[in-house]
């Protein structure tokens, strides 16, 4: 994934996250907002898109409201309650 990202120059980016349970559900975000920041520093053309298996940005209603604000300022564009399978691309 480092080298994918640090590659990336323009275009889209898509992020997922594995259905529940998992170990670390920040996990799937954590890489989300980095990737998004560093690609913002540099103010690269890149649009990112999320998509959530769940109809929240997370499970504690206190943290769901702020990560989605996080996801909103950065420009992500969320998508709720699709659990992505495959991405038919170039």
């Amino acid at each position: 994934m480092a080298k994918l990202g640090a590659n990336l120059k323009s275009g889209q980016a898509i992020f997922t996250e594995p259905a529940m349970p998992i170990k670390c559900a920040g996990a799937p975000q954590k890489i989300l907002y980095l990737w998004t920041d560093a690609w913002r520093q540099k103010k690269l053309p890149i649009d990112v898109d999320f998509f959530k298996t769940i109809g929240v940005m997370f499970g504690v209603p206190k943290y769901s409201q702020a990560l989605t604000g996080v996801a909103s300022e950065y420009g992500i564009n969320v998508t709720f309650k699709h659990p992505l399978v495959k991405v038919n691309g170039n």
